[in-house]
């Protein structure tokens, strides 16, 4: 069962899940490292507000796509994990915008099936 609060939306849980994920390099989460360019990207402070149990959580969630929806488990990962926008991401896919952010909505859906069963 969740121990997380539904009071904050999915698209919290995810963004402090990216913010926490990206402050995990070298900690072995089973993704890869940033690039130089990428670190210099991101936000040069860091802000998560969950703690280590919380984003281990929603990490658990995010990797339960990774076998059944995995396109979902992937523009998760690239969007939050590596601070990517969708159109970025569509365009290293070569899909239409319109088509990730389908996608995203329903990646968020089942991330929020997963961590709030009950709402």
């Amino acid at each position: 069962m969740s121990g997380l609060s539904d009071i904050k939306s999915v698209d919290w849980w995810l963004d402090q899940w990216g913010e926490w994920s990206r402050t995990q390099i070298g900690v072995r989460l089973k993704y890869p490292s940033l690039t130089p360019f990428e670190r210099l990207r991101a936000k040069s402070s860091s802000s998560v507000a969950i703690t280590h149990d919380e984003a281990a959580e929603v990490d658990a969630a995010i990797s339960s796509l990774r076998m059944t929806k995995r396109i979902e488990h992937d523009v998760l990962r690239e969007h939050y994990h590596r601070n990517r926008t969708y159109d970025e991401i569509a365009r290293g896919q070569r899909k239409r915008y319109s088509d990730i952010l389908a996608i995203a909505k329903c990646a968020r859906a089942s991330i929020s099936e997963i961590l709030f069963p009950h709402a």
